[in-house]
């Protein structure tokens, strides 16, 4: 009838719990141009303290200060939107911006914790800050693509309709 003892975590425990939640290689093949059939699918793999996204050519590594972005290197376009993104998040006010990555870089530091954000909490981490600044850009690319698409689309539906 002896009660057994609660068990108290060994280190090696929690070093396998911590190791579990950690970042891993198999995580960063999603991101890896070298294994093109991970790369088509999009993505978003969550452990503690790193994001990792793909989507598509915007494939992104996310760790608690910094936005690894892995860019196609002809698409300019791309890089500007998601500064664009990331200084609006950061900098809602838009006064405040900075103009170059560089100052994007230095003014996170110092700026981070006294900026408020309208769509997240004032307390948002950087990490949130920047998944939103990456799904917004993904989305703005994918609304201009669409609306590329739906002329012709419509025309499309237009002369199926009167075909019948």
């Amino acid at each position: 009838d002896a009660v057994p003892k609660a068990r108290h975590p060994s280190q090696t425990d929690l070093h396998k719990r911590k190791a579990h939640n950690a970042l891993h290689p198999r995580d960063l093949r999603a991101v890896d141009a070298t294994n093109p059939h991970a790369c088509k699918n999009p993505s978003v793999v969550v452990r503690q303290h790193v994001i990792v996204c793909n989507f598509p050519p915007l494939r992104c590594v996310v760790v608690w200060d910094r936005l690894l972005a892995l860019l196609p290197a002809d698409d300019h376009e791309l890089a500007d939107e998601l500064q664009r993104q990331l200084a609006d998040q950061l900098y809602p006010d838009t006064s405040a911006k900075p103009v170059s990555t560089d100052d994007v870089n230095t003014s996170i530091e110092e700026n981070e914790s006294s900026q408020s954000l309208p769509e997240l909490d004032d307390e948002a981490p950087f990490e949130l800050r920047a998944l939103e600044a990456v799904l917004r850009t993904c989305t703005l690319r994918l609304d201009a693509a669409c609306e590329e698409v739906e002329p012709v689309a419509e025309e499309t539906m237009r002369e199926l309709q009167t075909a019948r």
